[in-house]
Parts: structure tokens; sequence; C-alpha cells
């Protein structure tokens, strides 16, 4: 792994699903600050999460999504997990723009025609640039979990039980709720009639009781509340201030080059670095250079952000 990059977790998480805060494996959201490596292979992408101190070449790093290429007609990525699609980023070159959209797969819920994130580049004279070799790339998408947390403040008046509740049934009514209004019973894990088990956010880090330790360690919690309904409490002073950029729906990103690799700026604070290494391949008759992207991810960010704004950096490189 490289050296780590100092980066300032948002005030509110972002992520372009409700979905994502969710934490079946693989995390989606970040609750502690994480690192990608990205590789690939033929049309074939893999994102590994790489533990502290793990190299990158580690045979037991965890596999989170592979993404697979569609170079015609219009170089649509389709990110995988558990072999089950998530998201679908596809381009549009225009006379003096590059965009792209992210969208849900066909058939994910009532928002799949809407792009779930928008970016655009300008075009540059010469030669293109890509991650690693300065370009200037502007991202903006609806932060999914500031609605949630809106929507949390009201549902706090009603008489829902805490987070990590015992009490059989804990949440189900909130979760039909938010099925109703986002569209998409995969956002909140309902399944047969019977909410999935939903590990709350930040609220266990930051707001939990020895008691409540005491307890979920002599008996596991069976239905959880959902994450909806848990505010997001500030986390203890470290000396570093959080981002108060993305506290509304609408988020913007943009990237800053520097010599050690590209920057993910909200507002004025770093929350992803991207590093490009290139390793020598051996593997074929002909000896080649082999890329690897290293994605240093902030507290709070949902990863598969993270993995859009790595694919939208190598289509630069090797436009099509």
């Amino acid at each position: 792994m490289s050296k780590p990059h100092p980066l300032t977790a948002p005030a509110i998480p972002i992520a372009l699903q409700t979905s994502h805060l969710l934490s079946p494996p693989p995390d989606r959201l970040t609750n502690t600050p994480t690192t990608l490596s990205i590789t690939k292979e033929s049309n074939t992408l893999y994102v590994h999460r790489l533990r502290p101190h793990e190299p990158s070449n580690s045979p037991e790093k965890q596999l989170l999504f592979t993404v697979l290429e569609k170079q015609w007609p219009t170089g649509t990525r389709v990110i995988y997990a558990r072999n089950t699609p998530v998201l679908v980023l596809r381009r549009a070159w225009f006379s003096g723009l590059r965009k792209w959209g992210v969208k849900l797969p066909k058939g994910k819920g009532k928002a799949r025609g809407a792009d779930l994130l928008d970016a655009s580049m300008p075009w540059t004279d010469g030669n293109t640039i890509g991650a690693g070799r300065g370009f200037r790339l502007d991202m903006r998408f609806r932060n999914a979990l500031a609605t949630r947390r809106r929507r949390a403040t009201i549902s706090t008046a009603r008489d829902e039980p805490p987070p990590y509740t015992h009490a059989p049934g804990a949440g189900h009514r909130m979760a039909i709720e938010d099925a109703l209004f986002f569209g998409s019973d995969q956002e909140i894990g309902v399944r047969s009639g019977h909410v999935a088990d939903i590990l709350p956010g930040y609220s266990a880090r930051y707001g939990g009781s020895a008691l409540h330790d005491l307890l979920d360690a002599v008996e596991s919690p069976q239905d959880p509340a959902p994450a909806s309904v848990v505010e997001f409490p500030p986390r203890p002073s470290s000396g570093v201030e959080r981002s108060s950029a993305g506290a509304g729906s609408t988020v913007e990103l943009r990237t800053v080059q520097s010599a050690s690799g590209t920057g993910v700026m909200l507002g004025n604070h770093k929350v992803m670095h991207i590093t490009r290494h290139n390793a020598m391949d051996y593997s074929r008759s002909k000896s080649r250079l082999k890329p690897r992207w290293e994605v240093a991810v902030a507290e709070g960010v949902d990863l598969l952000l993270a993995v859009n704004v790595v694919l939208i950096m190598t289509e630069v490189e090797s436009p099509r």
C-alpha cells in the first residue's frame, strides 16, 4: 500500500443510493477510512479492499466488485457485486465536452431511468490526459442519505424503538415506508415480507453504551432498527474538521491534481485520493505495463462512487 494521504470525512455520509448505507457485505458505504485496489484483466476490472498494512498483491484481499466492459457502441460498464449488477456507467462524447452518467440496471426500481450521477470533462488540446497526469473532472449527484437524514428527523417523533433493539419486528414499519418512498425493495433489503438484518450507520460507532455492547456480546440483536431512524451524531473531536460540504441533497465533486496523484474534493476537503501504479506483466509472450489504481476513501463515502470515478479516469486514459 502507498503511504496514507490525509482525508476529511463529510459531515453527512454521501452515497448514490440509500441501499449503500446498509452493511450486508460487501460494504458499499465506509464506516472507516478504506483503501481500494483496482486492477484490469482484458475487459474486466477487479475491485479489492485492502486492510491496513496489507500489500496490494496479498492473496487474502477481499474482492468487492467486478466491472465488465461493453466497448461497443457506447462503452457501457456494468458494476457487479456478488454476480449481481448494481450500477451501469455510460459515456457520451460531444464536440466540446465528454459526459458520463451512472444509472441503475434495468429493472432496479422506478429511478432506473434517471442518472444517479452526472460527470463531465472538457476536451483538451493534444494528447488526452488521465489519472496521474492531470485533468479536470466535475461530478454532481443527489445525496440519497441527506434526504434520508431529513426524514429521520421527522421519524424520531414517532414511537420507534432505539437502534439495536431486541424487540421482534422493530423498524419494520419504517422499512416498508422507505420502500414506498424510494420505490425499490432491494434498497432496504426487504425479502419475502421480512426486513433483512440492517446495521445502523454511525450511531453504533460513536453513540453506543457499555450496556448495549455487553448485551450485544451476549446475544446478537435480531431485528436492528433501520439506519433511516438513526441520527448521525458528531464524531469525537480529533483535531481534523469534518467537511460541511455535501450537507444538502446535491453534492458536487471535482478533481485536483498533485504530484502524488489525483484528489477528489468535496468543497475544500479531500474525500478521496487516487494513485496509479504501473507494474510489468510477464504473464504473456510479450511483456507489457499493467496499470493498477489505489484509492484511499474517507469515512462516510460510498465506495461505489469511488469506483465510478476511477472508471471514468480509465476511459480518459484510453479513449475508444
